[in-house]
């Protein structure tokens, strides 16, 4: 989901380098302003890694002197691999209608409005079994988003660090799932896990700390209903998926992949300890990809739930996912991670194996 959000992005950059033909006069003026403005939004895209392959409009009108709409855009963008996209992939973007007023004169300061969003995925990768980490990517469908900004386009130097700013802003919900940008949102993104569709609605809402990006925590109760998991979700994971919206198609994901390999591993050798191999695997994967004081978040909150484990089950469990995080940090190969668990000591492999052990924190 989080090269959904940041497609958005090329939304409001397309409504920005637009704005100055709002001081035109005339609907034909406006509609051949906007295709000059797509040109020069090709042409900068590349700097954020986006291609912009083909964009359209059906109708381009001014409402009043200070506001213009766009109905039926689309386009067909291609992600390059970069800082923020981890591979190559093209989406199909498309809005109902994007509305654009100028509010206040005096300070430059601009309503964008696009109801009807739908961001499409093109490729998809092989799902590598039921517990494969690398499934079709997520469909984002918005309601509305309303975004609140000011630029300057008669100031060309001034207009250049405002961009600067929304692109960073944008750039932060992205990463971090709030910014300074006041932003309003309502949608749902759908993604798969298990070889199955699941759909949970998010929202963006302006606070006193800026703008933040949440999941709905029902639908992630559904969710985790609806998956095969020893055990559902307890509501500190909940609660932690919520309020991390843009990773938590991910951190479903990659729970479900070390369940998956930990399950198979077993099936196919006794030896195998199949609950110190998933956690030691679930806590790796997670602290390569989002570091080792997150990877810890997620695993804690899980063992937050976890009210039917004896005390010995309680500080194996966190100890392997201690031995995870440890992995993860020494670079470790995720092919290397079952034989880790077989010979290395510092894993618990049994409850009765705790009494005597130094333990990992």
């Amino acid at each position: 989901m989080r090269k959904l959000f940041f497609l958005l992005l090329t939304l409001l950059i397309l409504a920005v380098a637009s704005l100055g033909v709002l001081y035109l006069a005339s609907g034909p003026l406006l509609d051949l302003g906007t295709r000059k403005a797509i040109a020069m939004i090709a042409a900068k895209g590349a700097d954020y890694g986006i291609e912009l392959t083909s964009v359209d409009f059906a109708r381009a009108e001014l409402i009043s002197y200070d506001q213009a709409a766009w109905q039926n855009v689309s386009a067909r963008v291609k992600l390059k691999k970069n800082s923020y996209f981890p591979e190559d992939q093209a989406i199909s973007l498309r809005v109902d209608r994007v509305n654009l007023r100028l509010v206040d004169i005096s300070t430059r300061s601009f309503l964008l409005q696009a109801r009807g969003i739908t961001v499409i995925p093109q490729a998809e990768t092989a799902n590598a079994g039921t517990g494969g980490l690398h499934a079709a990517p997520s469909r984002l469908d918005g309601d509305e988003l309303v975004v609140r900004f000011s630029l300057d386009p008669l100031n060309p130097g001034r207009a250049r660090a405002q961009v600067a700013a929304l692109v960073a802003a944008c750039r932060d919900m992205v990463k971090t799932g709030t910014c300074s940008l006041p932003v309003f949102f309502t949608g749902s993104v759908t993604f798969p896990i298990q070889r199955k569709s699941h759909t949970a609605r998010i929202m963006i809402k302006e606070g006193p700390q800026g703008s933040s990006l949440s999941m709905n925590e029902l639908d992630l109760v559904r969710i985790s209903q609806e998956m095969t998991l020893k055990r559902p979700l307890s509501q500190a994971e909940i609660s932690l998926l919520a309020a991390n919206p843009v990773r938590a198609p991910r951190l479903l994901r990659i729970r479900d992949h070390a369940r998956y390999t930990a399950q198979q591993a077993a099936a196919r050798s006794a030896s195998v300890p199949e609950d110190a191999f998933r956690h030691v695997l679930w806590s790796f994967i997670l602290t390569r990809e989002y570091g080792p004081a997150f990877a810890k978040q997620v695993t804690d909150a899980h063992e937050q739930g976890m009210s039917g484990n004896t005390r010995e089950e309680t500080i194996m469990d966190r100890n392997n996912n201690a031995v995870g995080r440890s992995y993860a940090r020494h670079q470790a190969g995720e092919d290397s991670i079952l034989a880790r668990v077989l010979a290395d000591p510092a894993v618990i492999r049994d409850p009765g194996e705790v009494a005597g052990k130094r333990l990992r924190r």
